[in-house]
């Protein structure tokens, strides 16, 4: 268990998670109350109080904020980006005012700042092509580039741990209705209100994993599952080289895979502890990675060796999944968001 949990709020959406390094300041891409205006929850104070910024999906032009990420130096120069379906969103100050991103329109639920490359990065599907939206210079500025090879355009997440190697997610299932999906188990209807699933169809799911290595230039897929049920969720690597990402599927185990030696070989780790999904992913040293999710809890996987796992749950109360993750410098704190059993977001902090 962690040793403490704070349910900072609930929300009918609040889906992306960003922090500060020092974990003062954190912001939760969301709704209000009502669920028809599209904003951000910030605090400033390490989580005790949360204050709603509407308005910030209108400057996005979004119809629906699905990621957050942050960029700092030791806690000061704090900008934010959000994004989501169709438009995103940057805040130079902290969180205060907010402008348009400058990409072209872009559904996209993963968004990273990357500390190893210094890249601002966005993955998602840009005019019906897969493709990932890179900044060098904090943000001001984005390049789109096309990510080709994929069985179908449908790219998760990505890592850019420099500036010319990227991996990216990408995979689907048979989907039963028109709402948006976060998972095959979790979606997104018409009023941005979740939706819980059962189990669908195998025979259609796929998961691959693309490299490049020169940009975007050019990329390799070297990692590929088709119709066994599995599909890929977000990735994060620490280096060029060592990489970690969250695969689930139909049979209820989801799994954890690791590598070390670029996409080459591939360890897996089964999560038996009754877990439907696993999506965040994040590494924060070479042997050192953080994964969430869930299903009947909130958990969080922690490996020190990417061979052994310590499991950490909320009560069922605080929630039963988590899918997405900040962490703080240190690694002490997480903010997080996560789902209840009544299909609201909760806005969580937790403490190892």
């Amino acid at each position: 268990m962690f040793s403490n949990v704070t349910q900072m709020g609930t929300a009918i959406i609040a889906y992306g998670t960003a922090t500060s390094s020092d974990g003062v300041s954190c912001f939760y891409p969301g709704s209000a109350d009502s669920g028809t205006e599209l904003g951000v929850y910030e605090s400033f104070d390490g989580g005790n109080t949360l204050e709603f910024v509407d308005g910030v999906g209108e400057v996005a032009e979004a119809l629906l904020l699905m990621a957050a990420a942050s960029r700092d130096i030791n806690g000061q120069n704090l900008s934010v980006i959000v994004g989501g379906l169709l438009g995103s969103a940057i805040s130079m100050d902290g969180g205060h005012v907010w402008e348009k991103l400058n990409i072209p329109v872009m559904v996209t639920q993963d968004v990273k700042y990357e500390k190893a490359s210094g890249l601002y990065t966005l993955t998602g599907t840009s005019r019906t092509e897969a493709a990932v939206a890179i900044s060098n210079d904090g943000g001001s500025n984005f390049d789109v580039i096309t990510v080709s090879g994929l069985y179908e355009p449908y790219p998760r997440y990505g890592s850019f741990p420099s500036s010319q190697t990227f991996y990216v997610t990408a995979g689907g299932w048979e989907e039963t209705s028109i709402d948006t999906h976060l998972t095959s188990r979790l979606s997104i209807s018409e009023d941005g209100s979740l939706k819980q699933h059962q189990s669908g169809d195998s025979s259609y799911s796929w998961a691959q994993v693309a490299k490049t290595t020169d940009g975007g230039a050019t990329w390799s897929i070297i990692y590929e599952n088709f119709k066994t049920g599995y599909y890929p969720n977000d990735i994060h690597c620490y280096d060029e080289n060592t990489c970690t990402f969250a695969i689930e599927g139909l049979d209820l185990l989801p799994r954890i895979l690791t590598t070390q030696d670029g996409g080459d070989t591939w360890n897996s780790f089964i999560d038996t502890s009754g877990s439907e999904s696993l999506i965040g992913v994040r590494m924060t040293g070479p042997t050192e990675a953080f994964v969430a999710g869930g299903g009947d809890v909130g958990r969080i996987w922690h490996t020190t060796d990417l061979v052994n796992w310590d499991e950490y749950t909320t009560n069922v109360t605080d929630a039963v999944g988590i899918f997405s993750f900040a962490l703080t410098e240190d690694t002490s704190t997480v903010y997080a968001t996560g789902v209840l059993r009544s299909e609201i977001c909760a806005m969580l902090k937790l403490e190892f």
